[in-house]
């Protein structure tokens, strides 16, 4: 089960993590518990939502939604920070003399993004497609935070994710 669990496409630390938490794992019978990996690694929604919702702060949780209303796979780091830059500076609740989006990308590291260069320009995408896939539903269950990407959005692309074709 072993190998089948670590060379899933779904597979990451954030999920492992939350699959050995013993609250989670506590009802699972020893025999069944690669199956119930396996199951939440084909399934990940729930893993997400619990990390999206319970242990990410404000500023990590607006990163992860404007990442996502810009790309499917990586975009700019330079133009992410752009468009976040536009939407947390309307949080009123924020602190404005922290970077938050140094550290909301630092935070997000290896868990739900990951960074790279390409042709010596660095990119920022998520670790895997799961992430887009909670995130389309979420964004599209939430209508404030839908609402808050769309007016505050610095580019056509993100109108074109969040909106349906007609009013895009």
């Amino acid at each position: 089960g072993y190998l089948k669990i670590i060379l899933h496409e779904n597979f990451t630390p954030r999920i492992i993590e939350y699959v050995t938490r013993k609250n989670v794992f506590k009802d699972i019978k020893p025999e069944n518990y690669t199956e119930f990996i396996l199951d939440k690694l084909n399934n990940p929604e729930e893993i997400w939502k619990n990390e999206f919702t319970n242990r990410l702060n404000q500023p990590d949780r607006v990163l992860l939604m404007v990442l996502y209303s810009l790309t499917n796979t990586a975009v700019p780091l330079d133009f992410l920070k752009r468009c976040y830059s536009r939407i947390i500076s309307k949080q009123a609740s924020l602190d404005s003399t922290i970077d938050h989006f140094s550290e909301s990308t630092k935070r997000l590291s290896g868990s739900f993004i990951i960074s790279y260069a390409k042709e010596d320009k660095p990119l920022v995408g998520v670790i895997n497609p799961s992430v887009n896939g909670f995130l389309k539903n979420y964004i599209n269950n939430n209508i404030s935070g839908k609402s808050d990407l769309i007016s505050d959005a610095v580019a056509v692309l993100q109108l074109v994710r969040l909106l349906p074709k007609e009013e895009a």
